[in-house]
């Protein structure tokens, strides 16, 4: 298969990312338990599973090109743009957040936020610092860092490889509850929290990217080609319910399965076995196949796709700024969150197209520039 964007798959990322932006919206302008059961914040999951899968799309079959530096300068220019954008936004939009930077300690916080290190350090103050969701975008750095060491480690026996990669993930849960290291309490804000190690770190979310990576190079040995439409049809339909019907069961199951007390493992386990669901349904939507995949490759909804990560690094600066500064304090909840959803969206256009495309070409102009003045002095050594 050839590394043309794949519709179907872009627009749901936006789908993704609009289910985290309801999950941040609870407690705001919905109750808490809106829409209970459902766990909207696994749209996380979804973006780690898909970037693996994604990556190993382009680069699998051509190799990195360029080598691994120009490899990294194209992910850090995907990245930093608009996370320094929405960051400078928070610090302009909420004053709160310029008076905490008068500590040196929330400087340094700043600096790490600013190089997205941020995930590393399983603190919560630190991990959620200024634009909150930015975490994952931290987290995923770190994967883009492990992905040309990942491609050549899953060169043989690749599958035994992700289950040994799950098991020690599951055991370092397993030790974090043993050992009794807190999950996350409110008055333990600046300790180290299990939390941050299981949910936010690299090391034990690496897992679902590497899912990603390995699904996507057992598909391309396959002959997806011989998939009429009406099967192809038949499972997006089926992979779009799951999601809707099996993820919340899963979400649940997690906790029962491992026991209420494992507190930390639950989460594992939970994050991990939706990540297997969520590989299931981006293979019926990587077919491109069916009518929904024509559906979801509509222009508007590819180009929703397009901007998800500016929408999602956006709203919640919009929501913050919205409760915080009682923004249309005389309407309902719902026309309150459609707002933001809506400014999100238009927000997110405008990063999309006047930072994140110019500032990703600018990076790499300037990167290849740099390298072809390198270049004689490397043939000259």
């Amino acid at each position: 298969m050839s590394t043309k964007q794949i519709g179907g798959l872009t627009a749901l990322r936006f789908f993704a990312a609009f289910a985290i932006l309801i999950h941040h919206a609870k407690g705001n302008f919905f109750p808490p338990d809106f829409l209970r059961g459902l766990p909207l914040d696994a749209g996380v999951t979804f973006f780690f599973v898909l970037s693996g899968f994604i990556l190993s799309h382009v680069y699998s079959e051509k190799g990195i090109r360029g080598g691994l530096s120009r490899f990294y300068a194209a992910r850090f220019a995907r990245l930093w743009p608009a996370h320094a954008f929405c960051t400078l936004m928070l610090l302009v939009c909420i004053p709160y957040q310029r008076e905490i930077l008068e500590s040196a300690h929330y400087v340094y916080v700043l600096i790490l936020n600013l190089l997205m290190l941020h995930a590393a350090v399983p603190i919560p103050d630190v991990y959620f610092s200024f634009n909150a969701v930015s975490w994952s975008i931290s987290t995923e750095i770190f994967f883009y860092m492990t992905f040309p060491l990942l491609l050549l480690w899953f060169s043989s026996k690749p599958v035994l490889k992700l289950c040994a990669a799950i098991a020690l993930g599951g055991l370092f849960a397993y030790s974090l509850d043993a050992l009794g290291v807190v999950y996350y309490a409110a008055d333990k804000l600046d300790q180290v929290s299990s939390h941050g190690l299981v949910y936010i770190s690299p090391i034990s979310r690496i897992q679902e990217f590497m899912l990603g990576i390995i699904c996507q190079r057992l598909l391309s040995g396959l002959d997806l080609n011989s998939i009429k439409k009406g099967p192809a049809t038949f499972l997006e339909v089926a992979a779009i319910l799951s999601i809707i019907f099996i993820t919340p069961i899963l979400s649940v199951s997690a906790s029962m399965f491992v026991g209420a007390s494992q507190v930390a493992l639950s989460e594992f386990v939970r994050h991990s076995s939706m990540a297997l669901l969520f590989a299931a349904v981006i293979t019926c939507f990587y077919m491109d196949k069916g009518f929904v995949s024509r559906a979801l490759s509509w222009r508007p909804l590819v180009f929703l796709g397009e901007i998800s990560f500016s929408i999602y690094l956006i709203h919640q600066v919009i929501i913050r700024l919205t409760t915080q500064e009682q923004l249309l304090s005389d309407y309902g909840p719902y026309t309150r969150f459609w707002f933001v959803a809506i400014a999100s969206i238009a927000c997110a256009a405008f990063i999309w197209k006047f930072v994140e495309k110019p500032c990703q070409k600018g990076i790499m102009r300037i990167y290849d520039a740099a390298r072809l003045k390198l270049k004689p002095s490397e043939s000259a050594i």
